[in-house]
């Protein structure tokens, strides 16, 4: 046409999609999966969510989400920054639904001897002083395990915040050695 030709413009064209599209591919790729992700609405910013992948795993609040990446701030004030094909690939668990309350546990050894429904009683009693326990579903105490010397007893109660999960933990622990003590429980 008007005196060019075609052939080598078309070749040309053809070999820079190719190379263009093959560099392309992981952008391409984390965008498209950013975009599902968006529409499927698995997390927000905020939530608390665990990635898995195989052997690979990712704990953290989600911080940024971006077309190409989501980034999460984990336990330790660490940036983690996942491609969304990634993600789009893995498991993903969310911790932060308001209607899904955490379930934590905290395990105390008790010497044989002891009234064990005395003991259950102190346990339920001492995480009253924890405020950020919910009342429902109800705390519950139980025998996990027993041994010649002693025997194991796990406190369950359920909570609303995953990033608060180790620092009510830790409330719980000292609250009910503390009671346990106070009523001559070893």
């Amino acid at each position: 046409i008007f005196g060019i030709e075609l052939t080598p413009l078309l070749a040309t064209s053809a070999a820079f999609s190719v190379i263009l599209g093959l560099a392309l591919q992981d952008t391409l790729g984390n965008l498209f999966a950013g975009i599902s992700l968006q529409i499927d609405r698995a997390y927000d910013i905020g939530d608390w969510i665990e990635i898995t992948s195989g052997m690979q795993k990712a704990v953290g609040q989600v911080k940024e989400i971006t077309w190409r990446a989501t980034a999460l701030v984990g336990w330790a004030d660490e940036t983690i920054i996942l491609p969304n094909r990634f993600l789009a690939n893995s498991q993903i668990s969310n911790f932060s639904p308001s209607d899904q309350p955490i379930c934590m546990g905290q395990k105390f050894k008790i010497n044989h001897g002891q009234d064990l429904d005395f003991v259950k009683k102190c346990l339920l009693e001492s995480i009253k002083e924890v405020k950020t326990i919910r009342s429902w579903p109800e705390p519950l105490v139980y025998i996990s395990e027993t041994t010649e010397s002693w025997i194991l007893l796990k406190l369950v109660y359920y909570v609303d915040s995953f990033g608060s999960q180790f620092s009510i933990g830790d409330q719980v622990t000292q609250f009910a050695i503390q009671y346990l003590q106070a009523n001559n429980i070893q």
